[in-house]
């Protein structure tokens, strides 16, 4: 086993839509209610050394051992409730186990149309499919899901890099189709504030219609909604009961680097919104 201290991180409090199991779980949240980060180190007998935070660290404000019947807890106070924004965990060169918090991105107010500027931020572009992976198919077989979802994630790409952001995409051509792993190596390799997925939904029939904002993590919920209040602002795609955003188990937004929402761009099985 890699994993030579197995542990267990947890975002407290924080009640949950249905904490059940297969197809009936929800993890969706209603609000962050969240206010520390529980560590627990399995079968950890023995703790010694206090943990100290900093004073001007902008995510935690102070930390405590909790001794347990068979482990211990690191808890670690948030400064503030629900603002988390991601971790990892790694063993160095020595054989630690050192667990990496992600700060808070830093913007700065600018006179545009959205008030702000992204030059400190780092972003990457999930692009769904790509290669013999061509995802869902609509009325022109020549505009897979594959193909449409490089083209939005071009625009959005350079929309994002004119306010400063450093932007980088899992694929660049339709010829690739980075796997699963890949793509998450590189959200962790250029150390990313943000990741956004991009795809287009499908279903055995024209009627469905909407866009949907996905989350996985507690902490990623409040990215999703903003997502798609800005999408729905927009006008782009009608309501239908296919919309809003919701929580889901999907690989990509389960990982924790960052905050991670996963789109589905409206329904390329629907003439209408396959051509948005």
């Amino acid at each position: 086993v890699l994993w030579k201290a197995p542990f267990r991180l947890e975002l407290a409090p924080q009640k949950y839509t249905n904490e059940g199991s297969g197809n009936n779980r929800d993890y969706t949240i209603t609000s962050a209610t969240f206010d520390h980060i529980d560590i627990t180190f399995c079968y950890t007998t023995l703790v010694a050394g206090d943990v100290v935070i900093p004073e001007n660290d902008p995510v935690f404000s102070k930390a405590e051992w909790i001794k347990n019947q068979s482990d211990y807890t690191l808890r670690l106070y948030l400064k503030k409730t629900g603002m988390f924004y991601g971790w990892s965990a790694e063993y160095n060169n020595a054989g630690q186990l050192v667990f990496s918090f992600l700060n808070p991105a830093k913007i700065s107010a600018a006179d545009n149309i959205y008030g702000y500027r992204l030059d400190e931020v780092v972003i990457a572009i999930d692009v769904g499919h790509g290669g013999k992976d061509v995802g869902a198919v609509g009325s022109n077989k020549n505009y897979s899901e594959s193909v449409l979802n490089l083209v939005l994630a071009k625009k959005l790409k350079a929309e994002l890099e004119s306010l400063g952001a450093s932007v980088y995409m899992t694929r660049y051509d339709n010829n690739t189709n980075p796997s699963s792993d890949e793509r998450m190596k590189l959200l962790r390799d250029v150390k990313a504030d943000y990741c956004i997925a991009i795809h287009r939904n499908a279903v055995n029939s024209s009627k469905p219609q909407g866009f949907i904002s996905y989350h996985f993590n507690a902490f990623s919920a409040n990215a999703a909604k903003l997502v798609y209040k800005a999408t729905e602002a927009a006008k782009l795609y009608k309501k239908d009961k296919w919309y809003g955003t919701k929580w889901h188990y999907f690989y990509t937004a389960r990982q924790t680097d960052c905050p991670v929402v996963l789109t589905e761009n409206g329904f390329i099985t629907n003439t209408a919104e396959e051509s948005v």
